[in-house]
């Protein structure tokens, strides 16, 4: 059974947290053996200074590059530049404390056991690190998956260059349109198919990354390539002409010792989905508890109404352009039930039962979504999903927009930048549908905690519109 992969971003952000944990439970424990009970020394005088060291702390141990991923992965320099940096913080303390004239009102003993205690934590701490790290090379859950696209001169150079450097990149295959021109093998590098093979593989398969190994002038080929692969929630990168040469550009990346042109980032880097998922999982499980009762009432309705199941089950895109099974509410009559939408909901809509004229007018009928969350298909916040054959003016949504299925990139969600701007509900023509999307992309590009609070604030203040529901 393969463990899931662990990106070194997240582990930095977990080391940061770590870090700032190991100094606060040190000054407290030093505090508790030398201070607590001294009448001149309350505990809230120290809580000033142990946020200003942290806000310090964290500020030089980014400046020394301690969070960075060759740095965590080569132990002798992790603890080169911890213990650089927590000397530095100690002098910059008593730099300040010099400045405000605050060195007589706290005491000396406990700032110096705080600073050896901490420092002495930070070393075990790296000792942990580097003892989980090699763990998890052995496993293999520190490399990343790459493919390369294109299979000429510069493919196999770039191939050759990182099978003699890298150490946490593993090569799956490369992909080219020219099967009667390039070989199937190149060091140990098998051909997979085509480039319009690699999308399905990257269903099918992990892939972290994708590597672009053409030349630079043909500019209308990459461009194409981009966007045939913009859909996939990857990093795409473009190997420069000359891999023993750096680039000068400030877009680039290292990659096995290779430094790439960024093209295309993933919408949300692996803390960023990590963030998320928690803020999913919690939302789906509290809201849960709170709507229980309301949705054993609505299952009754529907049962009372009409004969057939209380939930209706659809398929849907989600997320990399994957099939997923949406939970709803059943809100037309069991017989006249549209697995597919190839017919949208309209105004009136004799297939619509009453009572799922209501629940679609207040949007009820998504609740059961929230199962959806749990699972991991879809998101509290993100795009809506649609049914496969959704049309706008007898159109596949696929074919209206080429940038449709960069929707894909994250997952689905219940609510959306599109839905609270007023873009929800019947897609029957082109331009709403590209107004859709546009919201859609504007939100996958501008993601952030705060968003998706904003967004569903203002979801409960539109269902109370109830715009273009029905």
């Amino acid at each position: 059974m393969n463990k899931k992969p662990i990106s070194l971003v997240f582990i930095g952000g977990v080391l940061r947290a770590v870090d700032v944990f190991l100094f606060f439970a040190s000054a407290l424990v030093v505090y508790a053996i030398y201070l607590e009970g001294h009448p001149s020394s309350p505990i809230e005088k120290y809580i000033g200074p142990v946020l200003i060291v942290v806000l310090i702390q964290q500020n030089v141990f980014h400046f020394f590059q301690v969070y960075r991923r060759s740095t965590m992965l080569s132990f002798r320099v992790q603890l080169k530049h911890v213990l650089t940096a927590w000397c530095t913080v100690f002098v910059l303390i008593l730099l300040v404390a010099f400045v405000t004239k605050s060195t007589s009102d706290y005491s000396r003993v406990w700032s110096i056991a705080c600073f050896l205690s901490t420092g002495c934590l930070l070393l075990i701490s790296r000792v942990v690190l580097r003892a989980k790290i090699r763990g998890w090379i052995e496993e293999g859950r520190l490399s990343r998956n790459v493919v390369i696209v294109g299979g000429g001169a510069e493919g196999a150079e770039l191939i050759e260059f990182m099978r003699n450097r890298s150490g946490y990149v593993q090569l799956l295959g490369f992909f080219d349109d020219r099967a009667d021109r390039v070989p199937n093998e190149i060091d140990g590098v098998y051909r997979l198919g085509s480039v319009g093979d690699l999308l399905p593989y990257a269903r099918t398969h992990r892939v972290d990354m994708v590597l672009v190994a053409l030349p630079w002038e043909a500019e209308s080929r990459i461009l194409s390539l981009v966007n045939q692969l913009k859909e996939l929630p990857v990093d795409i990168r473009l190997s420069p002409q000359n891999t023993g040469q750096r680039l000068i550009h400030g877009g680039y990346s290292d990659v096995g010792g290779v430094p790439m042109l960024n093209l295309l980032e993933r919408p949300l880097n692996e803390w960023q989905m990590f963030a998320k998922e928690v803020e999913d999982r919690l939302l789906a499980s509290l809201l849960l508890v709170f709507v229980a009762p309301l949705m054993l009432i609505v299952a009754l309705g529907i049962r009372m109404e009409s004969r057939g199941p209380v939930l209706f089950r659809q398929k849907r895109y989600g997320f990399n352009n994957t099939l997923i099974e949406v939970y709803k509410f059943r809100t037309m009559f069991t017989e006249m039930t549209d697995h597919n939408a190839e017919k949208l909901a309209t105004r009136d809509d004799p297939r619509i039962t009453p009572f799922g004229r209501f629940l679609r007018r207040s949007s009820l009928d998504e609740l059961p979504q929230l199962f959806n969350v749990l699972k991991g298909e879809m998101s509290f916040v993100g795009p809506r999903p649609h049914a496969v054959a959704a049309k706008a003016a007898d159109r596949l949504y696929s074919d209206v927009m080429d940038e449709y299925a960069s929707r894909h990139r994250i997952k689905p969600g219940i609510t959306g930048w599109a839905q609270v701007n007023g873009w929800r509900g019947n897609t029957d023509t082109e331009d709403k549908l590209r107004k859709r999307v546009e919201h859609d992309l504007y939100y996958i590009e501008n993601w952030s905690l705060w968003f998706d609070f904003k967004i569903i604030v203002m979801t409960f203040f539109e269902l109370f519109r109830r715009r273009n529901a029905f």
